[in-house]
């Protein structure tokens, strides 16, 4: 069954067929996957009252206490109470506010995960 069966079935001699796929191995898109520009994925926790719906894009407001407050709209959704240093610093190099798409909200943990622009 093997080898003699793919060759009375496939028409054409089975080294005649691999013969452009070795071809194709050795370009460079061999995949066709084009990587996108680095993204950051980042957590806060929902406040009382506050769920975005995924999809939707939010505001990222650094305050002075080193939080981030995300706003949907004018109503302030969720925090980020400990930040990691590079997202705080892209949102300081932004001048204090980056806008976010919303990718999940958890529905038992009150989180919510956030895709900075």
């Amino acid at each position: 069954m093997g080898i003699e069966f793919i060759r009375s079935r496939g028409g054409k001699p089975y080294a005649k067929r691999w013969a452009d796929g070795l071809d194709r191995t050795k370009s460079p898109q061999l995949i066709g996957m084009e990587l996108a520009g680095e993204s950051r994925t980042i957590t806060a926790v929902l406040t009382p009252g506050g769920a975005p719906k995924t999809g939707v894009t939010v505001l990222v407001q650094a305050t002075g206490a080193g939080d981030l407050l995300i706003y949907d709209g004018l109503k302030a959704v969720a925090r980020i109470a400990a930040p990691p240093a590079g997202v705080t610093a892209n949102v300081t190099q932004h001048h204090g506010m980056i806008q976010a798409v919303v990718e999940r909200v958890g529905g038992l943990g009150q989180t919510v995960e956030l895709r900075l622009k």
